[in-house]
Protein backbone atom coordinates (compact mmCIF):
# COMPACT_ATOMS: atom_id res chain seq x y z
CA UNK A 1 0.00 0.00 0.00
CA UNK A 2 1.33 3.42 -0.98
CA UNK A 3 1.69 6.00 1.79
CA UNK A 4 -0.09 9.28 1.01
CA UNK A 5 1.28 12.76 1.64
CA UNK A 6 -1.26 13.31 4.41
CA UNK A 7 -0.20 10.06 6.07
CA UNK A 8 3.45 11.13 5.99
CA UNK A 9 2.46 14.56 7.33
CA UNK A 10 0.33 13.07 10.10
CA UNK A 11 3.16 10.75 11.15
CA UNK A 12 5.59 13.67 11.30
CA UNK A 13 3.08 15.84 13.17
CA UNK A 14 2.36 13.16 15.75
CA UNK A 15 6.07 12.42 16.15
CA UNK A 16 7.01 16.05 16.78
CA UNK A 17 4.06 17.22 18.88
CA UNK A 18 5.15 18.11 22.41
CA UNK A 19 8.84 17.55 21.73
CA UNK A 20 11.73 19.86 22.56
CA UNK A 21 13.43 21.64 19.62
CA UNK A 22 16.51 19.37 19.70
CA UNK A 23 14.25 16.30 19.66
CA UNK A 24 12.23 17.75 16.78
CA UNK A 25 15.40 18.39 14.76
CA UNK A 26 16.44 14.74 15.17
CA UNK A 27 12.95 13.49 14.22
CA UNK A 28 12.88 15.67 11.10
CA UNK A 29 16.33 14.40 10.11
CA UNK A 30 15.21 10.78 10.42
CA UNK A 31 11.99 11.62 8.55
CA UNK A 32 13.97 13.14 5.65
CA UNK A 33 16.21 10.06 5.55
CA UNK A 34 13.11 7.83 5.38
CA UNK A 35 11.67 9.88 2.51
CA UNK A 36 14.95 9.45 0.60
CA UNK A 37 14.95 5.68 1.23
CA UNK A 38 11.31 5.47 0.10
CA UNK A 39 12.03 7.55 -3.03
CA UNK A 40 9.45 10.13 -1.94
CA UNK A 41 11.51 13.34 -1.89
CA UNK A 42 9.58 14.62 -4.92
CA UNK A 43 6.43 14.66 -2.75
CA UNK A 44 8.00 16.90 -0.11
CA UNK A 45 6.03 20.04 -1.10
CA UNK A 46 2.74 18.15 -0.76
CA UNK A 47 3.82 16.64 2.57
CA UNK A 48 4.81 20.07 3.91
CA UNK A 49 1.47 21.57 2.80
CA UNK A 50 -0.39 18.74 4.56
CA UNK A 51 1.75 19.19 7.68
CA UNK A 52 1.00 22.93 7.74
CA UNK A 53 -2.72 22.20 7.43
CA UNK A 54 -2.57 19.81 10.42
CA UNK A 55 -0.45 22.25 12.44
CA UNK A 56 -2.73 25.21 11.73
CA UNK A 57 -5.85 23.24 12.62
CA UNK A 58 -4.35 22.00 15.89
CA UNK A 59 -3.14 25.44 16.99
CA UNK A 60 -6.04 27.56 15.72
CA UNK A 61 -4.09 29.31 12.97
CA UNK A 62 -6.02 30.55 9.96
CA UNK A 63 -4.41 31.70 6.72
CA UNK A 64 -6.29 34.46 4.93
CA UNK A 65 -5.34 35.38 1.38
CA UNK A 66 -6.32 39.03 0.99
CA UNK A 67 -6.43 40.60 -2.46
CA UNK A 68 -6.73 44.37 -2.76
CA UNK A 69 -6.03 47.04 -5.32
CA UNK A 70 -3.16 48.48 -3.28
CA UNK A 71 -1.04 47.23 -0.38
CA UNK A 72 -2.99 47.13 2.87
CA UNK A 73 -2.28 49.84 5.41
CA UNK A 74 -1.73 48.81 9.04
CA UNK A 75 -5.25 49.76 10.17
CA UNK A 76 -6.93 47.80 7.38
CA UNK A 77 -4.67 44.81 8.02
CA UNK A 78 -5.58 44.90 11.73
CA UNK A 79 -9.31 45.14 10.94
CA UNK A 80 -9.12 42.18 8.57
CA UNK A 81 -7.20 40.15 11.17
CA UNK A 82 -9.84 40.86 13.81
CA UNK A 83 -12.65 40.03 11.38
CA UNK A 84 -11.06 36.71 10.38
CA UNK A 85 -10.22 35.81 14.02
CA UNK A 86 -13.83 36.39 15.03
CA UNK A 87 -15.48 34.72 12.03
CA UNK A 88 -13.31 31.59 12.14
CA UNK A 89 -12.68 31.50 15.91
CA UNK A 90 -8.95 31.59 15.23
CA UNK A 91 -6.23 32.12 17.79
CA UNK A 92 -3.91 33.54 15.16
CA UNK A 93 -4.32 34.84 11.60
CA UNK A 94 -1.64 34.80 8.94
CA UNK A 95 -2.39 37.22 6.12
CA UNK A 96 -1.00 36.59 2.65
CA UNK A 97 -1.34 39.81 0.71
CA UNK A 98 -1.93 40.01 -3.03
CA UNK A 99 -2.29 43.17 -5.09
CA UNK A 100 -4.59 43.19 -8.12
CA UNK A 101 -5.47 46.55 -9.68
CA UNK A 102 -8.38 45.01 -11.60
CA UNK A 103 -10.57 44.83 -8.49
CA UNK A 104 -10.68 48.67 -8.39
CA UNK A 105 -10.98 48.83 -4.59
CA UNK A 106 -12.21 46.93 -1.57
CA UNK A 107 -10.86 43.50 -0.68
CA UNK A 108 -11.36 39.84 -1.49
CA UNK A 109 -10.63 37.52 1.43
CA UNK A 110 -10.08 33.82 0.90
CA UNK A 111 -9.93 31.45 3.86
CA UNK A 112 -9.76 27.80 2.87
CA UNK A 113 -12.53 27.19 0.34
CA UNK A 114 -14.54 30.28 1.32
CA UNK A 115 -14.25 33.54 -0.62
CA UNK A 116 -15.61 36.77 0.83
CA UNK A 117 -15.76 39.24 -2.05
CA UNK A 118 -16.01 42.85 -0.93
CA UNK A 119 -14.37 44.26 -4.03
CA UNK A 120 -15.72 47.27 -5.89
CA UNK A 121 -15.63 45.22 -9.12
CA UNK A 122 -17.91 42.59 -7.59
CA UNK A 123 -20.32 45.20 -6.25
CA UNK A 124 -20.49 46.92 -9.64
CA UNK A 125 -21.25 43.60 -11.36
CA UNK A 126 -24.08 42.94 -8.88
CA UNK A 127 -25.47 46.43 -9.42
CA UNK A 128 -25.34 46.01 -13.20
CA UNK A 129 -27.13 42.65 -12.94
CA UNK A 130 -29.80 44.14 -10.64
CA UNK A 131 -30.34 47.09 -12.97
CA UNK A 132 -30.65 44.77 -15.96
CA UNK A 133 -33.29 42.77 -14.10
CA UNK A 134 -35.43 45.86 -13.46
CA UNK A 135 -35.43 47.07 -17.05
CA UNK A 136 -33.43 50.21 -16.23
CA UNK A 137 -31.15 51.03 -19.12
CA UNK A 138 -27.59 52.14 -18.69
CA UNK A 139 -26.40 55.42 -20.13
Amino acid sequence: MKTTSIQYARALFESTTGKEPHETDAIIGRFADQLRRDGQVSRLASIIASFEMLWNKEYGIVEAIVTSRDRLDDATRANIMQFVMHRYRAKQVEIVERVDASIRGGVVIRVGDEILDGSISSQLKKLKKNLAGTGVTQS
